[in-house]
This record gives structure tokens, sequence and C-alpha cells, in this order.
């Protein structure tokens, strides 16, 4: 009859996450469940009516099953967030670094014109970055994830492009001016400025259709709910 009971239980754990906590509870009911069985058949019920009684102390398990579930759920996206997290901060380097060190060829080759070439594909190739890192989606789980995403506020998204944006026109300044004195071409290097205007306008437009997205989302949510 133990392992009659065994059995029962494992069948009722038979869908609950493989966790450590999950084990506990389980043996721990059936601890419960044999002793009680126990009990029973020492007071002089027979084995069937003993075992039906016993398992009917044991109740309904799935509640307690969902919430391991959503736990383990919690710390799979825990841990998948900070893998975005990770991977934003490591892109947003990597994009700063390649703004900066644009300049290097300029200065290295006196401002020739393949120099002002590999400048503007090392611009090319930041902004590409940030535009995807932009684009990227953060990692959604049922309810958990609709919070967070309407608890994130506008201002969070102003103020990263806003970051972009003053350090696309400190790199623009910088790059206009060592062009002009390397190579004299003043009259033709304010070209530099409207490729700038043309760089931050489309930051911009992919920050906005991202803002415009995310409260497209949450209000569909919000509806379905």
């Amino acid at each position: 009859m133990e392992q009659r009971i065994r059995n029962y239980v494992n069948e009722l754990f038979k869908n609950a996450p493989k966790t450590p906590q999950a084990e506990d509870v389980k043996n721990e009911i059936i601890g419960n469940t044999l002793e009680k069985y126990g009990e029973l058949r020492a007071g002089g019920m027979d084995e069937e009516t003993a075992f039906a009684t016993a398992i009917s102390y044991i109740g309904n398990v799935d509640a307690l099953i969902n919430e391991y579930s959503k736990d383990e759920d919690a710390q799979r996206l825990e841990g998948e967030e900070r893998k975005y997290d990770n991977i934003r901060a490591i892109l947003l380097s990597v994009s700063v670094a390649l703004y900066i060190l644009s300049v290097v060829p300029v200065i290295l080759f006196n401002g020739s014109s393949l120099a002002v070439c590999m400048m503007f594909a090392m611009i090319a190739v930041a902004t590409g970055i940030i535009i995807y890192r932009a684009n990227m989606k953060r990692p959604h789980w049922n309810s958990r994830s609709d919070a967070r995403d309407s608890e994130q506020p506008s201002a969070e998204r102003k103020s990263e492009k806003s970051s972009v944006s003053g350090a696309l026109w400190a790199i623009v300044v910088l790059v206009y001016l060592l062009v002009s004195f390397l190579t004299g071409g003043w009259h033709i290097t304010w070209i530099i400025f409207l490729i700038g205007v043309a760089v931050d306008n489309i930051i911009t437009a992919v920050f906005d259709y991202n803002g415009n997205s995310a409260d497209a989302d949450s209000a569909h949510k919000g509806e379905k709910k």
C-alpha cells in the first residue's frame, strides 16, 4: 500500500517543475499521507477505505504546482532579462567606441578621401548598431511582462534618445573641425552637418516607432483584459 500511495502522489506531481522545492513538497505530502494511512489502519479501518480517506486529505495540488511553475518561469525570465540587458550594454559600448574611433582614420591619413570614407563607414556601422539595439524586444512573460511594459516610462526612452543624440552631435562637431582643419575644405565640410541631421532623424524615427509600437501593444493587451 505504501508504494500505491507513492505512485498516487507521484502522478499528482508529474507536471510539476523539476525543482528541489517541488520535490520536497511532494515528499512531505507522501510522508503525511503514509502517516495518516497508518493511523487509520491502526484504528481498525480496512485498507481500501483507509487509502481513500488518507488521499482525500491531500486536497487539490494544482494551485501549488502552478505557483512553482510561475516561480520557474520567473527565474527563466530574469535570466533572459539579464542577458538582454548585457547585450544592450555591449552594443551601446561598441557603437559609442565606433563613434569615437571614427575620427582616427582622418587623423592618421591627414583627411584624405579614403580616410573620410572610412570615417563615415564607421559612423554608419555605429548608427546601425544603435538602430538594431533600439529594435530589440525585452523578454515577455504573461502578466508580469505586461505590467513591466506598462510601467516602462516614455521618459526613459526620451532620456536614452537624448543621450544618443548628444553623443552623435558631439562627434559631428569634432569630425567637422578635424576634417576642416586637416583638409582646409571649409567650403564643403559643412555637408558633415547635413549628414549628422540625417543620422539624427533616423535615430529619432527609430525611437519614436519603438515607443509607438510599445504603447500600441500595451493598449491592445489592456483591451484583451
